[in-house]
């Protein structure tokens, strides 16, 4: 029969294969980041584009309600993606496409004072649009005016609230 298939043999075989499973499974680690980032970035543009469509029509329309819901819908939807990137699910190519449509939605409302009015009337507190508002201070000088409108009492930075804080999340004492 064949003599090299003794049990050394076949142990170091097995952790060759080993060796180059794990390999395959990073490599497989990988583009399954790079899909999630990119599933990220078809529905974000998807919903941008969409919005931004209402937005219009809302404006055209003078429906002010309709209007400022789909802002607000905008201003979460930019959170969502902010919280996306810090969490560093984008990276690469979908990452930077992510961030410069970030950029450019966020200059087009800093430039609009109905937009930044109905963000700082729906920045009730301070754990409100927290991602956002760390974007926004890394481009503080682009977007001076949409870092005023996002931050709460006396300019204090949004702050994310832990489980004792939210008593919904909190385990009950009975």
């Amino acid at each position: 029969m064949i003599e090299w298939l003794d049990s050394k043999n076949i142990e170091a075989i097995a952790a060759c294969v080993t060796i180059v499973g794990f390999f395959v499974i990073g490599y497989q680690i990988r583009l399954s980041r790079i899909a999630s980032a990119h599933a990220a970035l078809a529905s974000q543009s998807v919903e941008l584009r969409d919005c931004m469509e209402r937005l219009g029509d809302h404006q055209r329309n003078n429906d002010a309600v309709k209007w400022n819901d789909d802002v607000i819908h905008l201003v979460n939807l930019l959170e969502l993606t902010c919280a996306v990137i810090y969490d560093g699910m984008a990276k690469g190519a979908a990452g930077e496409f992510l961030m410069d449509s970030v950029v450019d939605v966020t200059e087009i409302m800093e430039r609009n004072p109905d937009v930044l009015e109905v963000i700082r009337e729906a920045t009730e507190n301070a754990h409100v649009y927290a991602y956002l508002y760390r974007f926004v201070l890394r481009h503080k000088f682009e977007l001076k005016n949409l870092r005023v409108a996002l931050s709460y009492v006396n300019d204090k930075p949004p702050v994310r609230m832990g489980a004792s804080q939210r008593p919904w999340l909190s385990p009950q004492k009975y």
